[in-house]
């Protein structure tokens, strides 16, 4: 029998699994133990080509004329920074000592792609297994070793990967180009990007048109220093009284009468039910309002805990809920964290003996995604090897474990209805019989709030009648706990019950592994910035917003991107077919650039500063300047109305690096003086060739043993 080759998705990884089940071997980028063969993407290994890599037409300067860009395949290339270790990954996949592999990257979309990149792109067809893995804790990785998965069975997450990939390849390539030839601006177009920047801008406009207007609310003191509010017949909800005169009216009538009558009082016990242990996006809103973590310092401390400490169970997930498999299990867990939290564990461990198996709505396989919620493992913590923020973090999910466990918080609601004067008041109290789940988390507000025993047709001698005046206020700038919700429920609220449900069951925006970078990027790319605990557009993305809105209001809609990612998951469960999901997004992005290049909306933001360039040479072609740009050397007047140059020397050409020096070589001589080491594609052999300027312009070789 062969070796199985594991291939993980970062060199920790492999190293964990491979200590679990032995003494690993080290080779150069793997390790070997016993039967098994570990090995090691870095990351993504590949990216999806550009442009001009994909189709020749689509190379040089940006022009709107060769939008749109919708290639039947997206090849993909190898990283220059890991071809190394991409070396090594391949040549162990074609081995002939191995006979089967195993996919050991993370449980997850990505984690699927990674390796399908990796045994596609090597031409392999040797049969998969997967590993799936919700902690890396020796146990947890033995036990997912004995049960190993037919790889064929997610075919469908591999599909769903790949084309969520490819989307947002399309849709960055099309409509950034687009919306920046169209605004002569640099401007990012991202499905989940530009509806969360959407968010902001319209809670922005919120604050902006909002007006401030005065009112009132009449309150009473009654006997045993008691209080109670008046509320606006008939309904009985409303506090408030805009007008000044008429809340005078309600004090004077008040006041007439120095006795009020109880007209109704009831006490009714509450409950609080315990909360659901954290998926990621609860946990990062919670450590953003308790300890101003951004949502990505969470993400990459739940990692740590997660992968270097082996405290905490698979973080990127957007599940809060466990099986009943696992509940048989967690007495193990509990043992971990008795020392850390022993009343807590205690009380969960003995609500576990006596409810049993039905009585936690945290425990339902129905709910169950590719992973359960987050919550620590079975190792217990050396609370000394953690950072404070991890510690935090770790605690916080310890706690909340044991408060989905623990009795439900009881009390004491009062509510009694007093009239004065022909006037209504309420008078409410709330007093706590348990705390019970509370105790776990002792920040929580559960304070008590007595109200005096009041009875039916029980007179009051009323001692105070106020008129306090307040101020409606604006709503506030999103925190980043406030933002988070949003993107979770973006959408929700919409009249189309289907919509409505899609957007419940794919919880709105983005998810939980990605709405932190999502956040990060509108802050990199200059959409949104960070005043104290508050996020808010800039000029520039209200601007940029303000056209995608005009000229393409899909894009910014949080639904789409909702009907996107229920696609997706349609996908990953076999009921949606690659090329249909392929074929809408082709029709979409086709209207939208027809749309675009027939408009004469403007952009009206702030423009970047341009940086003067440093002519490198003469165009060939125009004679304009050539000047270095990002990726290539090419003619200043690429972007002219009217008579775009096209010359342009790509930097990366054939697998080399041009460098400015070899440009002005080009440009002056056209020959670069000493030649390179090239290998053909076909054949893969190495030839040496000098690089030259043709007459047309273009770049291309003269082999070095002419003459």
């Amino acid at each position: 029998m062969g070796k199985q080759l594991v291939i993980c998705e970062k060199p920790d990884q492999a190293r964990t699994y491979a200590a679990v089940l032995g003494s690993p071997k080290r080779q150069n980028g793997y390790v070997e133990v016993g039967n098994f063969v570990f090995t090691w993407a870095i990351g993504h290994l590949f990216r999806l080509c550009d442009p001009g890599e994909v189709n020749e037409a689509w190379a040089g300067p940006w022009d709107i004329e060769k939008l749109p860009m919708l290639p039947d395949r997206i090849s993909r290339k190898v990283g220059d920074s890991v071809k190394s270790q991409w070396a090594v990954v391949k040549k162990l996949l074609k081995s002939s000592d191995v006979s089967e592999v195993v996919n050991g990257c993370d449980a997850g979309r990505e984690g699927e792609l990674i390796f399908r990149e990796c045994y596609e792109e090597s031409g392999c067809k040797k049969p998969v297994k997967r590993l799936w893995v919700s902690d890396y804790t020796p146990e947890a990785v033995r036990k997912a070793f004995d049960s190993l998965k037919d790889g064929a069975a997610f075919q469908g997450l591999a599909d769903a990967a790949r084309s969520r990939a490819e989307a947002d390849w399309l849709i960055g390539m099309n409509l950034s180009r687009l919306f920046t030839l169209k605004a002569d601006e640099k401007i990012s177009v991202g499905r989940v990007q530009i509806p969360t920047l959407g968010l902001l801008v319209q809670r922005e406009q919120d604050i902006t048109n909002f007006k401030a207007r005065d009112f009132w609310r009449v309150t009473i003191e009654f006997q045993d220093k008691g209080f109670a509010t008046w509320h606006k017949p008939t309904e009985f909800k409303e506090t408030r009284i805009f007008s000044e005169d008429d809340a005078r009216g309600v004090v004077i009538r008040s006041r007439k009468g120095d006795v009020g009558k109880v007209m109704s009082s009831e006490g009714k016990e509450g409950k609080t039910n315990a909360p659901l242990c954290y998926d990621l996006g609860s946990l990062q809103m919670d450590m953003n309002k308790r300890h101003g973590l951004t949502a990505e310092q969470t993400l990459k401390l739940a990692q740590a805990l997660y992968e270097k400490h082996k405290l905490l169970t698979y973080p990127r997930t957007d599940c809060q809920f466990l099986s009943s498999e696992l509940f048989a299990d967690l007495h193990g867990h509990l043992d971990a964290i008795m020392d850390f939290l022993p009343e807590e564990s205690q009380a969960a461990r003995e609500r576990m003996a006596t409810e049993g198996l039905k009585g936690f709505r945290v425990v339902n396989d129905k709910r169950i995604t590719d992973h359960h919620a987050i919550i620590p493992t079975k190792k217990a913590p050396i609370l000394a090897e953690l950072t404070e923020d991890e510690r935090r973090v770790y605690e916080t999910v310890s706690r909340r474990f044991c408060a989905a466990f623990m009795p439900p918080a009881t009390f004491m609601n009062s509510v009694a209805w007093i009239e004065v004067g022909g006037e209504r008041f309420k008078a409410e109290g709330k007093v706590f019989l348990d705390r019970g789940w509370i105790n776990a988390e002792p920040w929580r507000i559960a304070i008590d709030k007595p109200m005096p025993a009041l009875t039916e047709g029980q007179e009051v001698r009323i001692a105070k009648v106020q008129m306090p005046m307040d101020k409606t206020k604006p709503p506030k700038r999103f925190s980043e706990a406030d933002l988070l919700k949003a993107m979770i429920t973006a959408g929700k609220d919409v009249e189309d019950e289907d919509l409505s449900k899609i957007m419940r069951e794919t919880k709105g925006l983005g998810t939980s592994a990605t709405r932190a970078e999502i956040i990060e990027t509108l802050i990199r790319r200059q959409y949104a910035e960070r005043k104290a605990k508050a996020l808010l557009p800039t000029a520039k993305g209200r601007a940029a917003f303000g056209l995608i809105f005009k000229l393409c209001p899909q894009v910014t809609n949080p639904v789409m991107t909702g009907e996107w990612e229920h696609a997706l998951e349609r996908m990953e469960n076999g009921t949606l077919k690659r090329a249909v999901f392929a074929s809408e997004l082709h029709k979409f992005i086709s209207g939208v650039v027809d749309v675009v290049k027939s408009s004469n909306e403007a952009y009206s933001g702030p423009r970047t500063a341009k940086k003067e360039c440093l002519a490198l040479g003469k165009c060939p072609i125009c004679g304009g300047k050539v000047v270095s740009m990002p990726k290539s050397y090419s003619c200043e007047n690429w972007n002219r109305e009217g008579n775009k140059c096209p010359f342009t020397i790509w930097k990366l050409f054939r697998g080399q690096t041009l460098k400015e020096s070899h440009a002005k070589a080009l440009l002056t001589k056209g020959k670069i003086r000493n030649p390179m080491t090239f290998k053909a594609k076909e054949s893969g052999k190495k030839y040496k060739a000098y690089v030259i300027l043709q007459k047309d312009g273009s770049t291309g070789v003269e082999f070095a043993n002419r003459r």
